[in-house]
């Protein structure tokens, strides 16, 4: 480790110290894990912040715990030079199509490093990994991680026994797909390595390491310093997520459409839906128009002529022609020839029509008066057709 870094080293680690004493006197220390870059609490990551910045000589570009991966992958692909993205977190859960693009971007040089405790199922199928841990009671007051560095075989301690740092990896068929880089005090790996096409992607699941309650131990600061060496190829960008819970759920949609099962059900309603509706529009007849019936013009002409001829006091031509009009209705309605109106004529069309023999008799008296042009009044006329109305349609 050369002098600066030392040098950098040491300031941190007094800075740190000088702001837990100055706060421990107004409140309590929070031993929560949070891993934020910002946090000078034990479980903050400040320090592996701070040291990775002088390690790569380069500021990391921030990302939020609800960062799209596979947009960064786009981003990526189009710019030159290999990067480095470092997760470091309580709970990894990024979504299927987060996953694919993280390991393509593996594929295609880049490198990555995930520290967390919990990981995806997805993720962990995937690499055919899971996760696994020693719950056996340590006697010591302190836990031990080792650390591989070429041939040899690196130890460090920590103060204070977490459990998050029995957490192990182990392989799904017993054939394991990477390479062990670190262990915990029962051997047990802890950091593994894999190779995915011209890329390298860490994983360790034990964040706790990170942590600037174990770098600030002395010696421990080698540990991030191994590890982050391990990155081969020169970077150009380094990429820095902390979190509790890292998952590009959005809303509670994209939550439903992460789950594989919830996408099938979610897709063979909305197919539902649309079979419903293609065979319910072709099922139902379309929406006939109402047709308004033809009006009967002869009518209306009829009775604007009556007018016209009513108001020129025109009764007698007005009358014949309403005589003309019964006796056509007498044809067509009871087929009597009305050439003879005659007592035999008035009985036939009494029998046929229903009518009384008295009734019948006056109107045919009426009617050969208006053929004849005797009616002249108001009065005779409206008499006469008072009596064809009651004929024809029953009423006065």
């Amino acid at each position: 480790m050369s002098l600066t870094t030392r040098y950098c080293w040491a300031l941190f680690s007094l800075l740190l110290l000088a702001g837990s004493s100055c706060m421990s006197s107004q409140k309590k220390t929070n031993w929560e894990p949070n891993f934020h870059k910002e946090s000078k609490e034990p479980y903050g990551t400040y320090l592996a912040y701070e040291g990775m910045q002088q390690l790569f000589r380069v500021e990391p570009t921030i990302l939020k715990s609800t960062s799209s991966l596979t947009n960064l992958g786009y981003k990526l692909r189009k710019q030159k030079g290999t990067a480095f993205l470092f997760f470091i977190g309580n709970s990894f859960q990024p979504g299927e199509k987060a996953v694919d693009s993280l390991l393509a971007l593996v594929a295609q040089g880049h490198q990555v490093m995930v520290a967390a405790q919990y990981f995806s199922d997805y993720f962990t199928h995937r690499l055919g990994i899971y996760t696994s841990a020693n719950f056996t009671k340590n006697t010591d007051t302190f836990a031990i991680v080792h650390l591989q560095k070429e041939k040899e075989t690196l130890s460090f301690k920590h103060d204070s026994y977490n459990y998050d740092l029995l957490q192990h990896l182990k392989n799904i068929d017993g054939n394991p797909g990477y390479l062990i880089m670190g262990t915990n005090e029962y051997q047990n790996p802890n950091f593994v390595l894999f190779q995915i096409g011209k890329g390298h992607l860490w994983v360790h699941c034990s964040p706790a390491v990170f942590s600037n309650y174990f770098l600030l131990r002395e010696g421990n600061q080698q540990y991030l310093e191994t590890v982050m060496s391990q990155v081969s190829a020169p970077v150009s960008k380094v990429y820095w997520s902390d979190f509790k819970h890292f998952s590009e759920s959005h809303s509670d949609w994209s939550v439903l459409w992460n789950a594989r099962a919830t996408r099938i059900a979610l897709l063979l309603t909305i197919l539902g839906i649309i079979i419903y509706i293609a065979f319910e529009m072709k099922r139902k007849q379309k929406m006939i128009p109402i047709i308004p019936p033809v009006e009967n013009a002869s009518v209306a002409f009829v009775e604007t002529i009556g007018r016209l001829y009513y108001n020129k006091k025109n009764h007698s031509n007005l009358a014949e022609k309403m005589a003309q009009h019964f006796l056509e209705y007498i044809r067509q309605q009871y087929y009597l020839n009305t050439s003879n109106m005659d007592l035999e004529f008035i009985q036939q069309l009494s029998a046929r029509s229903g009518k009384p023999l008295d009734l019948t008799q006056a109107l045919i008296y009426q009617v050969k008066a208006a053929q004849a042009g005797k009616i002249s009044k108001e009065q005779d006329l409206f008499s006469l057709y008072s009596q064809i109305q009651q004929f024809t349609h029953g009423r006065k």
